[in-house]
């Protein structure tokens, strides 16, 4: 999935900057202000730009090679400040994606993110920002091989409210805008809005429990199509949680995810969805060098750029990061998730029923040298099953990096 790569190569570009603790003047006046810029250079192979499956012939559909070259050069800049007891955090990424034999897909992706960290008194706080997101999109959920950017924005808030010790009233608001610049996507444009209202327990050993509850309304502009009728896929959302946090032991970590969820299309009642989803990981940290983290969910998703393609996703994975050094940093990861199209997904409504399993194997090693300098290395494989042939494929995905940081202020 190209739109996947292109994240993973702006994001490998991202400078950890730490945080200062909200309502607490910094004792050392330069870790609570700070200003960092990087610039790196990614160069990555794709032996299936496309995602097409295997013996496709590519004759007449606007690609000239299965295989590309892709040269990505990165800048960024991050900031953090800190006053008034106030934090403020902002995070600027632009990418310059440069294909060796598809040159017609070279495009500028980027980021940008701002949080404000805000604090009234020492029982009332929260975060408010913006969060903006282009990048190319993916080819393995359409047929369409042009390019395609996809613009996200979020704005967002939450809040809280300490009742007790350890009761404490949570809140949040999120809105959400996707757009597609080729016009032949547009139909998976959509807008949302969201909030949630919950009540959290943080025991003495600061583990914690919270019963929420969510809403959501989202309204694609264009509708779908479902045998030559027009209708209207906008929908609402309406989920209970249960979130737990708990450290099992010095070493062992649980975060955990159960809940239910309620969709609704208020046009009509085929595709109502309902069921149970939950998402848990288990971090395990028996030495300063080894990491382990084990995951599993179920959950009504989409891809980003296939907004209007619902599926119930099932599976799990594991990733083991291993540092013999502080310069030395190795990472492994597999995953395994199977995708049951819901009954009014486009891919449901053209084929009847599709079921994908996909599998992917990803190693990366990093070398820091120098403080301001970092290499980089990867690999992933990309493996999709479906009852649909078409949808099938196979990927090999590998990648060498170079960033530089600079301190500013």
């Amino acid at each position: 999935m190209p739109r996947c790569v292109g994240l993973f190569l702006v994001s490998a570009a991202y400078v950890s900057t730490g945080r200062a603790q909200v309502g607490v003047t910094p004792g050392n006046a330069d870790l609570g202000n700070r200003l960092t810029f990087s610039a790196g250079d990614t160069y990555t192979y794709d032996d299936n730009l496309f995602r097409l499956p295997s013996g496709t012939d590519i004759t007449g559909g606007g690609i000239v090679s299965r295989q590309d070259h892709i040269n990505t050069l990165n800048l960024g800049m991050d900031g953090h400040w800190f006053g008034w007891r106030q934090e403020f955090d902002i995070a600027l990424r632009g990418a310059k994606n440069q294909f060796v034999r598809n040159d017609a897909l070279d495009n500028t992706s980027g980021s940008g993110k701002l949080t404000w960290d805000w604090l009234i008194n020492s029982r009332l706080s929260g975060t408010a920002g913006y969060d903006f997101n282009r990048t190319l999109a993916s080819f393995a959920n359409t047929f369409f091989f042009a390019k395609d950017l996809v613009d996200t924005a979020d704005y967002f808030a939450t809040g809280g409210l300490q009742l007790t010790q350890h009761w404490t009233l949570t809140t949040g608001f999120k809105a959400t805008q996707v757009s597609h610049s080729a016009d032949q996507r547009t139909g998976d444009e959509f807008r949302s809005r969201g909030a949630n209202l919950g009540l959290q327990y943080l025991t003495n050993a600061q583990d914690s429990f919270e019963l929420s509850y969510g809403y959501t309304r989202a309204h694609f502009p264009q509708p779908g199509v479902l045998n030559d009728v027009q209708f209207d896929r906008s929908y609402k959302d309406s989920v209970e949680r249960l979130t737990v946090r708990y450290r099992l032991g010095g070493a062992t970590l649980l975060d955990a995810k159960v809940g239910y969820i309620e969709r609704k299309y208020p046009s009509t009642l085929f595709g109502n969805f309902s069921g149970s989803t939950w998402r848990a990981s288990l971090t395990w940290v028996p030495t300063g060098m080894t990491q382990l983290v084990l995951s599993g969910y179920r959950e009504l998703t989409a891809y980003l750029d296939a907004e209007s393609d619902y599926f119930v996703s099932r599976g799990g994975s594991a990733t083991l990061t291993w540092s013999p050094t502080v310069r030395i940093a190795v990472s492994a990861s597999a995953m395994l998730n199977s995708q049951q199209y819901i009954s009014n997904s486009p891919s449901t409504v053209e084929f009847n029923s599709r079921h994908d399993n996909v599998r992917t194997y990803q190693a990366t090693a990093s070398y820091v040298p120098r403080d301001l300098l970092s290499l980089t290395i990867g690999y992933r494989y990309d493996l999709r099953d479906s009852n649909l042939p078409l949808f099938s494929y196979i990927d090999r995905t590998a990648f060498a990096q170079i960033l530089l940081k600079l301190r500013g202020i």
